[in-house]
C-alpha cells in the first residue's frame, strides 16, 4: 500500500520528501520484498539527477549507514544511500523472496533502462548484478528464462550483442516452447 501511495503522490507531483518517505516505509514492511526496493532505487536516481540536490557536502553531515535512512538532499549522502539500497537488494534476492515479484521488479528496472528513462540510464550494472545474483543463488528459479531475457536486454543496451544473444539463447533453452523469447531474440 505504501509503494502504491508513493507512486500516486509522485504522479501528482508531490514533494521528494513525501514520495521518498512512502517508498522507504514500503521497503520496511517486508524484509524479503524486492519490488519496493527497486522503486526506491529508481526514485532515488531521479532525485540525484534533479536540480534540488546540493552538490557540495554539508559540514559534518553524516552519511547514511542503513538503506532506509531518512532523505537528505545532498549528493554524497544520496550516492551512499543508493549504494546501501543496492546492497540491501542483493541481500533480499534469495529463495525467500517471491520469484514472481523478483522477475517483475527486475523487468520493471530493465524496461526503465531500455526505454531511456533518465532515472535509469546508469542502472545497467546494478540490474546485471541483481540478475546474476538470482541466477547464482537459485539455479532452479521458476522464472529463470525471464531473468536471462532481462540480462539480454541489459547487455544489448550496453552494446554487447554477443552477451545479449548468449543470454537470450539461455532463455530459449529454459523455455523452448515460449515464443515470447524467440520474439525477444528477433528484437535484439
Amino acid at each position: 500500500a505504501q509503494s502504491t501511495y508513493a507512486k500516486m503522490v509522485e504522479i501528482f507531483n508531490g514533494s521528494y520528501e513525501e514520495i521518498y518517505e512512502h517508498y522507504r516505509l514500503a521497503t520496511q514492511n517486508d524484509g524479503n520484498e524486492v519490488a519496493s526496493l527497486v522503486m526506491l532505487f529508481v526514485f532515488l536516481n531521479k532525485i540525484i539527477l534533479s536540480d534540488n540536490v546540493a552538490q557540495v557536502p554539508e559540514q559534518n553531515a553524516p552519511l547514511p549507514k542503513e538503506y532506509d535512512a531518512p532523505l537528505v538532499l545532498n549528493l554524497p549522502y544520496l550516492q551512499t544511500l543508493n549504494r546501501l539500497i543496492h546492497e540491501e537488494m542483493l541481500k533480499r534476492l534469495t529463495e525467500k523472496s517471491s520469484p514472481l515479484r523478483i522477475a517483475i521488479s527486475l523487468r520493471y528496472a530493465a524496461t526503465c533502462l531500455v526505454n531511456g528513462d533518465p532515472a535509469c540510464i546508469n542502472t545497467a550494472p546494478y540490474i546485471l548484478e541483481w540478475a546474476n545474483k538470482v541466477v547464482e543463488t537459485n539455479p532452479k528459479f521458476p522464472e529463470l528464462s525471464l531473468i536471462y531475457t532481462i540480462r539480454a536486454k541489459t547487455y544489448f543496451y550496453l552494446a554487447d550483442l554477443e552477451k545479449a544473444l548468449e543470454n537470450i539463447d539461455l532463455a530459449i533453452k529454459q523455455a523452448p516452447h515460449e515464443y515470447y523469447y524467440y520474439a525477444e531474440k528477433a528484437d535484439l
